[in-house]
């Protein structure tokens, strides 16, 4: 078995890609694999794990391991697994449908034959797979803005509406400003909202530094005063969060290891502070690396929750109010494509504004409310405060 269909065969082991492409599968290697698949997944509507299949396998035939150790190797993210099935599909289809054509021409097959291969793509192909539902009532539950994890910042509220599942975008800033602080006081608010854990992936900050500040932002305190009675901080915290702050922080964190977690938690919320610094695509142009990057985490926020993501302004963006989306770092990529809003958080080096940030959405899909608002910011207790 070459290694492409290894893969194939290790990827159907998750139910989602076999409930939607087992019955596209025509490949004759893959194809008599198929029964032992489903005879795991008739057993339960979780995914299957690599070691039960393996067992299985190799009690049917004791010739497999050899596969299965290609198999076992493969290491491609859940998120865009679906998008490599689909294309070893359409591959499968047109390969078949080229040889059946050729032996048409050539006098070996009638047009029937070549008709059968064509339409085996087709009538395995449902309506639910090729087009968005024209239900009504389902549209308006997902282009509404009402309900939703709601910002403790009013502008956001008015101009992003709550965040739902699938909604995808960053908040970008230079170094040392109040990105970290920023989110504290928004995760401190929407943790109360919300019943899944909130997810907060970090590779900038010390995770424990980060619940600290979360903690000043929820009570509204300094970090002198929460510490004046630990014990009762921390109960206080659990009982009004429900335990639900999750800081995930492993050394070079990957794709591979967010995915692994938010299939855990099942997470409301995930934020990904800094998202330009998780490792999992490799290329030689940083601004390709970054493009696959940030479509990752949009398929991401479409199968788990809404993400919040953070990344650093460019040198451009020094001292600078209204940030524009030119000042992103590495604003070439095409990484803001994929955002459904984006926000700038800049500064003004003028006398007597240390403490007020600037905020301008360069990008909202969601298209309402003001784009530009201004926020008094209490560096000792994490929190914002809009100047209305």
């Amino acid at each position: 078995m070459n290694n492409i269909n290894a893969t194939i065969i290790k990827l159907l082991l998750l139910k989602e890609i076999w409930k939607k492409y087992n019955k596209k599968i025509h490949n004759k290697e893959v194809f008599k694999y198929l029964q032992v698949i489903e005879s795991l997944h008739s057993s339960t509507e979780e995914d299957i794990s690599f070691s039960e299949f393996r067992a299985l396998m190799l009690l049917k035939d004791e010739k497999s391991s050899e596969w299965l150790d290609i198999a076992e190797k493969v290491d491609i993210s859940s998120v865009v697994a679906d998008k490599v099935f689909e294309t070893w599909v359409h591959k499968e289809w047109a390969n078949s449908l080229a040889l059946k054509a050729i032996d048409m021409v050539e006098g070996r097959q009638a047009y029937e034959d070549v008709k059968e291969v064509f339409d085996s793509y087709l009538d395995n192909t449902t309506y639910e797979d090729l087009f968005v539902t024209g239900d009504f009532e389902k549209l308006w539950e997902k282009n509404r803005r009402d309900g939703g994890i709601l910002w403790r910042t009013k502008a956001l509220n008015e101009a992003i509406g709550g965040l739902r599942k699938g909604d995808f975008g960053f908040f970008f800033a230079r170094t040392n400003i109040g990105k970290t602080s920023l989110i504290a006081n928004e995760i401190s608010y929407m943790i109360k909202q919300v019943e899944n854990p909130v997810l907060y992936c970090s590779n900038e900050e010390s995770g424990e530094r980060i619940y600290f500040r979360i903690a000043e932002s929820f009570f509204g305190v300094d970090r002198e005063r929460l510490g004046s009675n630990l014990k009762k901080a921390e109960e206080a915290f659990v009982t009004g969060t429900g335990g639900r702050l999750k800081i995930y922080e492993p050394a070079g964190m990957s794709i591979w290891d967010i995915e692994k977690t938010a299939a855990m938690l099942n997470p409301s919320l995930i934020v990904i502070d800094n998202l330009d610094k998780v490792y999992g695509f490799k290329n030689e142009r940083d601004d390709l690396r970054l493009g696959k990057l940030y479509q990752w985490a949009r398929e991401l926020a479409k199968k788990y929750a809404p993400i919040i993501a953070v990344c650093q302004a460019g040198a451009s963006a020094e001292g600078k109010k209204w940030l524009q989306i030119t000042d992103i770092d590495c604003s070439h990529t095409s990484k803001q494509k994929e955002a459904d809003w984006i926000i700038g958080m800049g500064i003004s080096t003028d006398a007597g504004c240390d403490n007020i940030r600037y905020f301008n959405i360069v990008k909202n899909k969601f298209g309402s409310g003001k784009s530009k608002f201004s926020s008094k910011f209490n560096s000792a207790t994490s929190c914002f405060e809009e100047i209305r």
